[in-house]
């Protein structure tokens, strides 16, 4: 089976390496992509339609993808099927009438969930508090409200902790002045100051970098070591920070990292819509908060790490990977190759066909 597969955010970047993948669609047997609702996507859809006539299959690429399809948008799916991570995405796509071109795989960043080792904590780890702004068309004020609470409650730890430690810090810092083979990471390391509350900052290439001081990891969503990146942050870190429940806690859930959301961000215009309204995800697997409750949000939910357990076992069955034994990305290739061969078939009966008929 030859493929053309588009990808944006490397959501197909595994099933990529286990198909024949050929670079112009024309040449493909089926054309895998990530959405067919904006943009270049949905002229390579109409043009399908419209002129190639190929097995065209959407495998959901992010939590709650299948919106598009609901109100306000509203927007026809032009695929032939649609691979959606888990039942609540087919409910939302039955509510759309689309239900028979619906097939439930999982979610094909099973592939990094189900590989994730967990870092222990033997007390000298860093407490990371990874803040994760939101991303819209445009860098927006909401991520500095919050980010900029957090950075007052990593100030006040390390002001508590420099208050506390002052006299062996103060004997420390004299020697490392006089010669610095007396200074180690053992009595000065870099972050002791931030050990109990330190702050990172996940950014991708729409978010203004200078404003978010501090450590920081910044790549674009559509580099290749994008998930990478992202999976290694999320398993070191003590609690997430956002302001929407999207894919990064379904991760956040599969590998047991707690999630807190602050309550209150409206998207207001977004890719192209004005006055966006669309269904806030809202589940019990993450915590959600007032600006001003969130430190002590945060350490709840460190402390209490195990209490919301059953409710991430609920939401990556429903969501994210209802089939624990089946490989999600087989199970889309089996989708896509059941187009294919069906396609083919269905091409050698109409030549068969034709050739009769002008004998």
């Amino acid at each position: 089976m030859k493929a053309y597969i588009s990808d944006y955010n490397n959501i197909l970047l595994e099933l990529s390496k286990r198909v024949d993948l050929v670079e112009d669609a024309r040449n493909a047997d089926v054309i895998i992509t990530w959405q067919d609702v904006r943009g270049a996507m949905y002229e390579l859809a109409k043009m399908n339609q419209t002129y190639m006539k190929k097995p065209l299959i959407v495998v959901q690429h992010g939590r709650g993808a299948t919106r598009d399809y609901l109100p306000p948008n509203k927007f026809p799916l032009l695929a032939d099927k649609i691979c959606v991570w888990g039942q609540t995405e087919a409910d939302r796509m039955e509510k759309c009438g689309y239900l028979d071109k619906t097939v439930i795989t999982g979610s094909p960043l099973t592939y990094y969930t189900r590989n994730a080792a967990p870092i222990g904590d033997d007390g000298t780890q860093n407490r990371i508090i990874l803040f994760m702004p939101v991303i819209t068309s445009k860098e927006e004020p909401d991520n500095f409200k919050v980010f900029y609470k957090l950075k007052q409650i990593e100030y006040d730890y390390a002001s508590r902790r420099i208050c506390e430690f002052y006299n062996p810090l103060k004997a420390a810092w004299k020697a490392w002045q006089i010669d610095a083979t007396c200074a180690t990471e053992s009595n000065v390391p870099y972050d002791f100051f931030r050990k109990d509350f330190f702050l990172m900052s996940k950014l991708t290439d729409l978010h203004d970098k200078l404003l978010y001081h501090g450590p920081q990891i910044r790549n674009s969503v559509a580099h290749v070591t994008h998930l990478e990146t992202l999976m290694k942050l999320l398993i070191n870190s003590s609690c997430v920070v956002g302001m929407e429940e999207g894919t990064a806690q379904l991760l956040c859930a599969a590998i047991g990292t707690p999630c807190v959301i602050v309550d209150g961000f409206d998207y207001g215009d977004y890719g192209g819509v004005k006055d966006y309204k669309t269904e806030l995800i809202h589940t019990e697997a993450t915590a959600f908060c007032k600006l001003d409750d969130i430190e002590k949000t945060i350490l709840h939910e460190i402390n209490h790490k195990e209490a919301r357990q059953k409710a991430r076992e609920e939401v990556i069955r429903n969501e994210f990977d209802p089939y624990p034994d089946k490989d999600p990305i087989e199970l889309i290739i089996d989708v896509a190759s059941e187009l294919a061969e069906g396609d083919i078939r269905t091409k050698k009966l109409e030549e068969s066909s034709v050739s009769s008929s002008n004998n």
